[in-house]
């Protein structure tokens, strides 16, 4: 069975908005979406490396409104989009951390629910809870320790 065919027969939505699309997990993401039939809008602060078949790119800058027209009550928005590195939390950093991961995703919402989108999946980071010492993989039952430890 074709990639397109399985996308076809499953669940899988055939409309995506995916933010942070010009990173690293965005654009393997899109990759593979294309791959199964699906397209979208990509959004990113630059234009991705590559653009897949079926899937058009818009600058996104966070916190500003961004027009997803045709997207549909069907589509699904991935938010990857996000600053997870304040190396030296200044003023200056820290307030882009919360211009991109906070108001930026509250932008987004609004305007998915301006476009009739219903269904929105929020990606984090690893420092989501805390900083991870050692190398065993973690899940959410681990003990974190203090919370929070950084302010993402």
């Amino acid at each position: 069975m074709g990639s397109s065919q399985m996308a076809a027969e499953s669940n899988l939505p055939r409309r995506w908005v995916v933010t942070g699309a010009s990173g690293f997990i965005g654009g393997h993401l899109t990759a593979r979406l294309a791959e199964a039939g699906a397209g979208g809008c990509l959004l990113s602060r630059k234009q991705p490396s590559r653009v897949p078949t079926g899937f058009a790119w818009q600058e996104w800058q966070a916190g500003r409104t961004v027009r997803l027209d045709g997207a549909g009550a069907d589509a699904c928005a991935l938010h990857l989009a996000t600053v997870h590195h304040v190396e030296r939390p200044d003023a200056q950093a820290l307030a882009a951390f919360h211009e991109v991961n906070v108001q930026g995703t509250r932008q987004l919402l609004a305007d998915c629910a301006a476009a009739g989108i219903r269904r929105f999946i929020f990606f984090s980071s690893i420092k989501a809870a805390a900083a991870v010492h050692g190398t065993a993989a973690q899940t959410e039952a681990d003990p974190v320790g203090e919370l929070p430890n950084s302010d993402y």
